[in-house]
């Protein structure tokens, strides 16, 4: 037994636990790592795998202490309806999961043994922070915008081409880098104009682009794109090809109850939007966009081609105005059309839920709203119910709401709702369940 130890420590000194005492020596196989199992410890310290089981199994009932209002609602949430949490992790899932949700890497040796014998009770606090603006950590959450802004170069829609793609990545990564408030960054690249080579922020708008028809087909492709990165609202697509009665039914109680024609409202900002392609260079091809407002320019109802239904005129109404359908503001105008609609947006209550429902999902993996690009915008308020069989939509209807006003009050703080969450013993649960796991407990959060 002894011989085949020092060859299996020898052949694995990461997995192998040497600990004298330890309860897994009767099966020499449970030192090794496979899929599903947790993290094993570097040889030569304590199993708290075995530890962390034997705990659990003696725990009759867990009390974890409520550190933010994530916290709050969590687990009264769970105290009403009678779910028990799992126990806190241990130092070292706590580091790995940490160090993997804000910087996408994992610690090194040196700084897991720093951590574990770090004596000081605020330590998570102080690694927290200590990785919150690394140059990792703008790296990880850049890589989260380019694919929430779908920053993916050559598309079915239209090619970017590399250099557009990276500036689109540059200025994203200096967003990030400088801390820039979310409204801010919504507003720079919804009413951007310029040269995609050289102004990233403008290449959000071309991504909107729908080739093989009439130009309105990308307007409405902008409008879809709006709404769903900025806005959690995918509907909007659908709603451009016909009205939501008799489509929606079933799907969405905001969606069923909207005409195309309020739809064409969204469309109507970007119909003064110019994209004007450039050929740079023939061979290799590759071609830049330069892009402006128009100081003239409609929606028309006047198609009957292209990759939507036909856009006929409503009455004695031969063109859409531009109109905010969330709310159903007509916007003033002392700016450009695609900026007074940035300003809108970034004032609705909506965009901060969206954008907290999009964070939340990245570190919790289970949206409060599923799919997070899919509110139903009649199904949110606690306060006013839907008509049955509808049911609210979110897991945690008061705490979506607590955060996005959190997040509204804190200047819409990327980094300080990050922090928020990280910080919270809801997101610091192990992944260990005491009692048997039901599936029921998913939107509780009661597990990580």
């Amino acid at each position: 037994m002894k011989k085949w130890l020092r060859s299996a420590f020898l052949a694995f000194p990461i997995l192998a636990v040497s600990s004298a005492d330890c309860t897994y020596l009767d099966n020499p196989d449970r030192f090794l790592y496979t899929p599903g199992q947790h993290w094993r410890e570097i040889s030569g310290w304590t199993d708290r795998v075995a530890r962390r089981e034997l705990n659990l199994a003696a725990a009759d009932k867990v009390t974890v202490p409520r550190r933010n209002l994530v916290d709050e609602h969590i687990f009264s949430r769970m105290e009403r309806d009678g779910i028990q949490p799992a126990p806190l992790a241990d130092d070292q899932e706590f580091l790995r999961r940490a160090y993997l949700d804000l910087t996408g890497r994992i610690p090194s040796v040196e700084q897991v043994r720093s951590f574990i014998n770090d004596s000081n009770p605020a330590k998570r606090d102080v690694l927290i922070d200590s990785l919150i603006g690394t140059e990792e950590f703008v790296d990880k959450w850049t890589m989260f915008l380019g694919d929430l802004f779908k920053n993916d170069g050559p598309s079915s829609n239209v090619n970017r081409y590399l250099q557009g793609r990276d500036a689109f990545y540059y200025y994203l990564k200096e967003a990030v880098s400088l801390n820039k408030p979310y409204w801010r960054i919504a507003q720079e690249m919804i009413g951007a104009t310029g040269d995609t080579f050289k102004d990233g922020a403008v290449n959000w708008v071309v991504g909107g682009t729908v080739p093989m028809g009439p130009i309105q087909d990308t307007y409405d492709g902008q409008a879809v794109n709006v709404a769903q990165m900025f806005l959690g609202i995918n509907s909007v697509d659908c709603l451009l090809c016909h009205d939501g009665a008799r489509h929606l039914d079933a799907v969405n109680l905001w969606g069923k109850q909207q005409k195309r024609a309020d739809i064409w409202g969204l469309s109507a900002f970007f119909a003064r939007t110019q994209m004007k392609r450039e050929v740079v260079n023939a061979d290799p091809l590759y071609a830049r966009f330069i892009v402006s407002e128009m100081t003239a320019g409609e929606y028309a109802l006047n198609t009957r081609i292209g990759n939507r239904t036909s856009r006929e005129p409503v009455g004695d109404i031969k063109q859409a105005a531009p109109r905010y359908p969330f709310t159903g503001e007509t916007i003033s105008f002392g700016l450009p059309r695609r900026q007074a609609l940035a300003v809108t947006i970034t004032w609705d209550p909506q965009f901060a839920r969206a954008a907290v429902n999009y964070v939340w999902e990245k570190l919790m993996v289970e949206a409060l709203v599923l799919p997070s690009n899919g509110f139903d915008l009649a199904r949110l308020d606690p306060g006013n119910p839907p008509p049955a069989p509808w049911t609210l939509q979110p897991t945690n209807p008061e705490l979506l709401e607590a955060l996005s006003q959190w997040f509204r009050d804190n200047n819409m703080d990327l980094r300080q709702l990050i922090t928020l969450i990280v910080k919270s013993n809801a997101y610091q649960l192990s992944s260990s369940y005491p009692n048997t796991w039901s599936a029921a407990y998913v939107p509780y959060y009661a597990r990580k």
